[in-house]
């Protein structure tokens, strides 16, 4: 009563007219948040909150160091020659026309191939690689490189894709790629990790003049 009697009923009832605009764009601005919102959320799969996808972790599990390895020794062995069909198999997941050159995917291709060398004194190279890896693919192109060169025809060389041979691998205690193995006969010479060609190649000639141990003992 005490404010009303010391302003005037208009005066109030204008000075309550004028606050109302301001109100109702208060009012409006609110609405036109609440609906941004919404249309976000609606947009934006009925609200749920969706996480950036994460990028493919293409690395090789970590193996166990008491994984037990499979030593050459251990590896199969069959009497068998490499049969005329196991040979053209293996030669066409190669994709290559190399003679030499095959695509291994178990350990019985392992010891198929090594039987096969066993019986000829023949070097055979193995190249454990991935199809992701970059140094990899540099260094399987030069491998397949040097097994169409005429002067390494008397080597076998294999392949194997650890996205198709993963067992293979974890039996051979490949840990890293590309890994690298050399075998005379059943012998394994030299297994080192790496994509330097101008190393591979170095040891691949000094396997080929090495004496073996037959020829010296005889």
């Amino acid at each position: 009563q005490g404010l009303l009697n010391t302003w005037p009923l208009s005066a109030v009832q204008g000075r309550m007219t004028s606050r109302q605009p301001a109100v109702r764009l208060s009012q409006r601005r609110l609405l036109g948040v609440f609906a941004l919102f919404i249309c976000h959320v609606l947009t934006f799969g009925n609200g749920k909150l969706f996480a950036i996808p994460a990028k493919a972790d293409h690395r090789r599990p970590q193996q166990s160091a008491r994984a037990v390895a499979a030593t050459l020794s251990e590896v199969p062995v069959s009497n068998a020659q490499l049969s005329q069909e196991d040979e053209t198999r293996l030669r066409m997941n190669t994709g290559l026309p190399s003679n030499n050159f095959y695509a291994v995917t178990t350990e019985a291709d392992l010891a198929e191939l090594l039987d096969k060398v066993a019986k000829t004194g023949q070097l055979l190279v193995v190249d454990y690689y991935a199809p992701w890896c970059r140094a990899c693919q540099k260094l399987l192109r030069y491998v397949q490189k040097i097994a169409r060169d005429e002067r390494f025809s008397n080597v076998e060389f294999a392949s194997v894709d650890f996205e198709r041979a993963g067992d293979l691998c974890r039996s051979r205690s490949v840990d890293k790629l590309p890994t690298m193995e050399i075998f005379r006969g059943q012998d394994l010479k030299r297994r080192w990790s790496g994509a330097n060609t101008k190393r591979f190649l170095e040891r691949l000639e000094d396997e080929m003049e090495a004496v073996p141990e037959e020829a010296v003992t005889s």
